[in-house]
């Protein structure tokens, strides 16, 4: 009998809790598909209608911004071969300044799209970029500058050097810190050189995580927005995304058009994402760990590890520190992108900026999203964490699969969809204006990090200490809060820090839900920039970089306490 009940006790509490996630999950993406075939405006019902799909494929311009879609796709596989020499060279070799490295492809990954995008117009703009008048002004007889970062080459550079090449080392690094380096040494004393080994033996064996990357990577990379909307659209380059971000601003907005071109890409993420989980399933059963225990020799330095350091470090560099200080001293330009005109300096845009009543509301808008979405967030995935871990609940397969989802949505379509939510649904439509739609679509987007890292995190928590306490007659509520979230608090102040740097570095996730008042910097920001009032996005850049550089250095130096080889699994023995 006592068992009947705790059975049907963990079913209940797993329908709840995959109830609510989904609520949370599962609720745009169904007003996405619904609001495809609907032709209706907003508020008045629902009236069936292909005729968004059939504009859909009968649109030059939405035909077009797919086809820009599919070609940035193009950067995986470059990355990804890129990505797994890094990431090998990392974890395999005492290559010089590892920790430098490591550091600065999370900063690339974690720092605000924008600034970076802006740094890299006053560098590489086609007329006035601070190389190209560097080069003519060396080379006098050079009439136009080589480079173009308004350009299909140009963005495709930007989000390697950004995002693409960083995630996938972060993808792959665990997977070369849980292989057994014996299979490479039995290969190497065969006489097979490190090409060979890497080609036949290590290639192989970390096959499910590399297709891992690929898949993480084609993912992430359909849900761009804010780099082709400043680098593209003034040359007519522009993703899916930009297109349904144009079709929106119609006047009337042309929802349906909108929601069509959002569900056709819907169907490629959500397909991509459902491999992506079959193959992490698999990659974490894959036995590259053996009985002999983990070995992890790496090899001694040589001259050629200095020259791949230097190349690397090169590459950060340039791709990720160049444009942030240009982005600095370009903020300080009288004329935005004038170097070498006539007294260029001035500090106007700067008094302007923080004079501005829009900047200080944006200011205090992002401080309360940035503390609330961060403080609640943090709250929920500790939860969700300890239910995937901890909990004897039904239904943790399918839990797994709605917290990943919001990772398969793109952030305009976010946007969007909790936008009708929050104009048509009775109650949701009385927040409407504030603040709360901002912070709840932060928390769903950051819901899949967020819980991953604080279930690595409770995974480390010896599960006798939490038994203790409910031996001890303490409820879950106590042993949640005096127990398991006092072990973990390093990473959880971490999460926190990173759920406060997600609100300011995202863009598309708010675009369409945040009207005059609710504005928070990131939004300001892009306004700045989309406008063509670059001088003042420079300066509001400087500040978010800041901002975002200081909270994601911080919660490095906390998330790196959580060290599993210390952790409180040791209280067994």
């Amino acid at each position: 009998m006592g068992r009947q009940r705790a059975d049907k006790k963990s079913i209940l509490l797993g329908v709840l809790v995959c109830l609510l996630v989904g609520a949370l999950t599962v609720t745009p993406v169904i007003y996405v598909i619904i609001g495809s075939f609907n032709s209706q405006s907003l508020g008045q019902g629902f009236s069936f209608s292909l005729e968004g799909w059939s504009r859909l494929f009968a649109s030059s311009a939405t035909l077009e911004s797919i086809w820009y879609s599919f070609v940035f796709a193009v950067r995986i596989p470059i990355a990804l071969v890129i990505a797994f020499g890094i990431a090998w060279l990392l974890v395999r070799t005492d290559l010089p300044g590892r920790k430098f490295i490591e550091t600065s492809l999370w900063v690339a990954f974690f720092l605000p799209a924008l600034p970076v995008t802006i740094g890299w117009v006053l560098l590489a703009n086609e007329d006035y970029g601070l190389l190209n008048s560097v080069v003519q002004m060396m080379l006098p007889w050079v009439e136009e500058g080589p480079f173009a970062i308004n350009s299909v080459i140009g963005i495709l550079w930007v989000h390697l050097t950004m995002s693409t090449i960083p995630i996938m080392v972060i993808l792959l690094s665990p997977a070369f810190e849980q292989f057994d380096a014996s299979f490479e040494e039995a290969a190497e004393s065969s006489g097979a050189r490190v090409g060979t080994t890497l080609r036949k033996v290590t290639l192989p064996l970390l096959a499910p995580a590399v297709f891992t990357a690929f898949i993480a990577g084609l993912i992430k990379s359909l849900e761009v927005f804010e780099v082709e909307q400043i680098l593209g659209t003034p040359v007519g380059i522009g993703v899916y995304a930009n297109r349904i971000f144009e079709l929106v601003r119609l006047d009337p907005p042309a929802y349906m058009d909108a929601m069509a071109i959002g569900t056709l890409f819907l169907i490629v993420l959500l397909v991509a994402a459902i491999v992506y989980q079959i193959v992490l399933h698999k990659m974490q059963a894959q036995a590259t760990l053996t009985g002999r225990g983990l070995r992890m020799n790496r090899k001694l330095r040589t001259r050629s590890l200095y020259v791949a350091s230097a190349l690397i470090i090169t590459f950060i560099s340039v791709g990720v520190f160049l444009p942030i200080l240009t982005l600095l001293v370009g903020s300080f330009n009288k004329i935005f992108g004038f170097f070498f005109i006539s007294s260029p300096w001035t500090t106007s845009h700067w008094e302007r900026v923080l004079a501005n009543p829009d900047f200080l509301s944006a200011a205090g808008n992002s401080m309360v999203i940035g503390i609330v979405a961060s403080t609640l967030g943090t709250l929920l995935f500790a939860l969700l964490a300890w239910l995937l871990v901890r909990s004897r609940m039904r239904g943790k397969a399918i839990l797994n699969i709605l917290v990943w989802m919001p990772w398969a949505i793109p952030g305009v379509l976010m946007s969007i969809a909790v936008l009708r939510i929050f104009l048509t649904v009775p109650g949701p439509n009385l927040l409407y204006g504030t603040l709360a739609p901002l912070i709840i679509v932060l928390i769903i987007k950051e819901m899949p990090l967020g819980t991953q890292m604080l279930r690595t995190a409770i995974m480390q928590v010896a599960p006798e200490l939490e038994e203790g306490g409910q031996v001890s007659g303490a409820r879950f509520r106590q042993v949640f809060f005096k127990i398991t979230l006092p072990l973990i608090a390093p990473m959880l102040v971490t999460v926190f820090m990173l759920t406060f740097v997600t609100t300011l570095r995202d863009v598309g996730s708010v675009v369409f839900l945040a009207p005059p008042g609710t504005k928070n910097l990131p939004i300001l920001m892009f306004e700045y920039a989309n406008g063509g009032a670059m001088e003042s996005g420079a300066v509001l850049g400087v500040i978010i970089a800041a901002l975002a550089l200081v909270l994601v250095s911080v919660a490095m130096r906390l998330g790196l306490r959580m060290n599993p080889h210390r952790d409180t699994r040791k209280a067994r023995k």
